[in-house]
């Protein structure tokens, strides 16, 4: 999924995710100007058509996986890069899934932020 998003490959990111699936986070939000979550695999396509318009280059690297009752913590470095600005950083991101599809991706500016999110 991480590969998909840097790349920003709609068709290789809907191949990985359930068709319900939400993508929410202020980190996307602030950038992007959207405060609903992304929905279904419309909203995948419109996720990376909105990364697309605001960063022209962006790069993760995920540094440690962690399962966690029903979802999966992951703790990642985030570069992104336009004309206007330059972010970098840590992030979190929460996964949930089923059936091997992801139904939900919650983006965190932090570690703490997504823990407290899963109790």
């Amino acid at each position: 999924m991480f590969a998909a998003f840097t790349a920003q490959d709609p068709d290789q990111m809907v191949a990985l995710t359930d068709p319900g699936v939400s993508v929410a986070g202020a980190p996307i939000a602030e950038r992007t100007g959207r405060s609903d979550p992304y929905r279904g695999h419309e909203g995948i396509r419109d996720l990376v058509r909105d990364l697309a318009e605001t960063w022209s280059e962006v790069h993760v690297a995920p540094q440690e996986y962690r399962p966690i009752g029903d979802a999966v913590l992951v703790i990642a470095t985030l570069s992104a890069h336009s004309q206007a600005a330059m972010l970098t950083g840590s992030v979190a991101w929460v996964y949930r899934l089923h059936r091997r599809k992801v139904v939900s991706v919650e983006v965190f500016r932090c570690e703490a932020d997504a823990l407290a999110s899963l109790t």
